[in-house]
């Protein structure tokens, strides 16, 4: 899929920030689909900066989409894959600005289930806007990270990856053959 998404954005060069914010944006709004497949490919195919930039607009506005899906449908929909009652016990216990850095804290701890915490949102009073500040303050750090990275990763020689993966197995199997144990300091 990843070498698919980039020969569309390659080929459609005015189109492809477009298209990307949307394929950006599914992985948050459909839960099972992996969302780093389709940052390795931005970072491949925009670079660190543009590739975050648009994966951070993609992120937010998903996430704002998911946040007022389960405002308009409620527990009907999300009773199916989620438990409803916690949200509401934690709901009622807490201020508005506790609110606030609780939603950080639950998206801090449960970044990789980003899209079901935005789903759950959603189904309590938080107001909009401190639900828009929240989900920046969390992700922007975390895409900040995994694009810069991303772009430092993949500008390293492949040849030299694949050399330190297979030699230093086998250096430490030759070790422990002889009877040593490795110095790995």
């Amino acid at each position: 899929m990843s070498d698919f998404l980039k020969t569309i954005l390659i080929d459609y060069p005015l189109l492809a920030p477009i298209i990307f914010i949307i394929v950006r944006m599914l992985p948050l709004i459909i839960p099972p689909i992996p969302g780093l497949l389709i940052d390795v490919v931005g970072v491949a195919v925009f670079g660190w900066f543009y590739g975050f930039l648009l994966a951070e607009t993609g992120v937010v506005l998903a996430s704002m989409i998911s946040f007022f899906i389960a405002r308009k449908f409620r527990e009907p929909l999300l009773g199916k894959f989620m438990s409803l009652q916690k949200i509401h016990q934690w709901e009622n216990k807490l201020t508005e600005r506790e609110k606030f850095w609780g939603l950080i804290s639950v998206r801090l701890i449960s970044s990789p289930f980003f899209d079901t915490v935005n789903y759950a949102a959603g189904l309590t009073n938080i107001k909009a806007s401190t639900y828009f500040w929240t989900t920046i303050i969390v992700s922007a750090p975390l895409g900040f990270m995994i694009y810069y990275f991303g772009e430092v990763i993949l500008n390293v020689p492949i040849i030299l990856i694949v050399s330190v993966i297979l030699i230093i197995p086998f250096i430490l199997w030759f070790k422990r053959k002889k009877g040593q144990t490795p110095d790995l300091v």
